[in-house]
């Protein structure tokens, strides 16, 4: 997408369009399903900028979709797409937040709608991402995913199941930006952990410039 010709966009679009068709086909012979969904989730960052059609209906994604609402671009069809790529079947599965993963790929099309389909804003406790869908968003800080998280009541001070709260995967990812995002939404960063050390104590010793 950083061809700045549209000559050239129309000539590469095909030469990736295939490399990339190759290497998801790869994926499936050498059975890297993971590296496989990887792929089809960043499809729309690898391809941005090319004429092309992307995210073709893949073979069964009909049957996630409401008999209402099948029109391609709806939020349903994001939903069944996300769905479908990962290989879930439900909005929330037995250890697998699907809402988690959502947010580690940025997909905040996908958090929506997942939401509105009554997926925990606060699941993490028991899940295999470990962090909260906030936490995730928090430690790759992921500044509007995590505003959309807040504001769709994702709760600043639930821990994870290591004990962990959104916040203090901020200071993990390091992004004032981030800390700053969460900071009002009236997170308190006083409290000090086992060692004593505070959030606040933390933030000052960085410099970091947060309205408190």
């Amino acid at each position: 997408g950083l061809f700045a010709v549209d000559e050239d966009r129309v000539k590469i679009a095909p030469m990736l369009e295939q490399a990339f068709s190759q290497s998801v086909k790869s994926c499936l012979i050498r059975g890297d399903i993971l590296k496989y969904r990887i792929l089809l989730n960043k499809q729309t960052i690898i391809m941005r900028g090319l004429p092309m059609k992307l995210d073709d209906p893949l073979p069964g994604l009909a049957s996630f979709l409401p008999a209402d609402d099948t029109a391609t671009g709806s939020k349903s069809h994001l939903l069944a797409q996300f769905l479908h790529r990962n290989g879930f079947r439900e909005v929330q599965e037995r250890n697998f937040s699907v809402i988690g993963l959502a947010a580690l790929f940025r997909n905040h099309d996908a958090v929506e709608v997942l939401l509105r389909f009554r997926a925990d804003v606060n699941t993490g406790r028991r899940e295999l991402l470990l962090a909260t869908p906030l936490g995730v968003a928090c430690r790759s800080g992921d500044v509007s995913g995590i505003r959309l998280l807040l504001e769709k009541r994702a709760d600043p001070h639930v821990k994870d199941i290591a004990g962990v709260t959104a916040f203090d995967y901020t200071l993990v990812g390091n992004s004032p930006a981030a800390m700053e995002a969460i900071s009002q939404h009236g997170l308190s960063i006083d409290p000090s952990d086992v060692q004593g050390s505070t959030q606040l104590g933390f933030l000052e010793h960085k410099q970091f410039q947060i309205n408190t």
